[in-house]
């Protein structure tokens, strides 16, 4: 089953974020990013960062505009 638009919404078929546990939506004017909440802490300490956060954020959904 695919993502569906229904009357109520967003229908996302449950196999598709199972693992994610809660989910955050971020939405800006070109798309509708559904990513773990928790993915930033999952990987914190991985990578000492260069930037902070929310410019982090920013690069990556300008990435996505690109792809």
């Amino acid at each position: 089953m695919d993502v569906q638009i229904v009357q109520e919404g967003l229908l996302v078929p449950r196999d598709y974020i199972k693992d994610f546990g809660e989910i955050e939506i971020i939405r800006t004017e070109h798309y509708i990013l559904i990513k773990p909440k928790s993915l930033t802490e999952q990987m914190s300490g991985f990578v000492a960062p260069v930037v902070d956060i929310p410019t982090l954020h920013a690069d990556y959904e300008d990435s996505l505009l690109d792809g």
